[in-house]
Order: C-alpha cells, then sequence, then structure tokens
C-alpha cells in the first residue's frame, strides 16, 4: 500500500513539475514544450536527479559537512537533462530550472499559507 502512495505522489509531483517546465520555457525561451514531452523530461530528470543524489549522499556519507552541495549539484544534473530532451544549450536550462524552483517556492509558500490559514480556523 505504502509503495502505490509513493508512485501516486511522484506522478502528481512529476504533473505539476511539468506544467512549471512548460511555463519556464515559455518564459525563458517563448519554447512551446508539448505535455506529454515536458512531462517524459521532468520524470527522467527527476531519476538523474535521485540516482546522482544517491551516489552524493554514499560519497558524502562521511564527511556530512559537504552535505549542501547536493542541491546545486542536483539543479545543474536537472538543467543537463533539460539541455538534452529539449535541445537547448545549457545556459538556457538552467534559467528554466531557476524558473521552476522560484515557481515551486510560490506553490509551498502559498500551501503553506493556506495550512496556517486553515490551521487557525480550525483551532
Amino acid at each position: 500500500m505504502g509503495l502505490i502512495i509513493v508512485l501516486i505522489i511522484i506522478a502528481i509531483v512529476c504533473l505539476i513539475g511539468a506544467v512549471f517546465l512548460r511555463i519556464a520555457a515559455k518564459i525563458v525561451d517563448n519554447l512551446d514544450v508539448p505535455f506529454a514531452e515536458a512531462y517524459a523530461t521532468v520524470f527522467i530528470a527527476a531519476l538523474v536527479c535521485w540516482a546522482v543524489g544517491m551516489i552524493f549522499g554514499f560519497i558524502a556519507r562521511g564527511v556530512p559537512a559537504i552535505r549542501f552541495l547536493s542541491f546545486p549539484i542536483n539543479l545543474l544534473v536537472q538543467a543537463g537533462v533539460f539541455s538534452w530532451r529539449l535541445e537547448l544549450s545549457f545556459g538556457k536550462a538552467l534559467l528554466i530550472s531557476l524558473v521552476m524552483l522560484i515557481l515551486w517556492i510560490i506553490v509551498w509558500f502559498i500551501v503553506g499559507m493556506l495550512g496556517l490559514g486553515i490551521g487557525s480556523i480550525i483551532f
């Protein structure tokens, strides 16, 4: 049952990521990415970032102080996947990754504010 929930969450996060990728590509390069291609690209980027994160985590296990490097490394890896899949320069792909990051931060901020609002109404 837990595996099914994890797969559903991954599918939903990749759906949202695909929407964000389409928005970011439109903002950065006026590129219209079909939804299926955006979903596949986000899914592949997530898999590659997961694999790189696992490898980096194994390497950094002995030195916990360098774990903070995993975020920028994953951002660069994601940009690399975007560059490869969307046939863009690495710089534009990195900008798309940064715009997507900003969109995720905005969404989490809104979700957090709604959570606080609902919490204050209930309690």
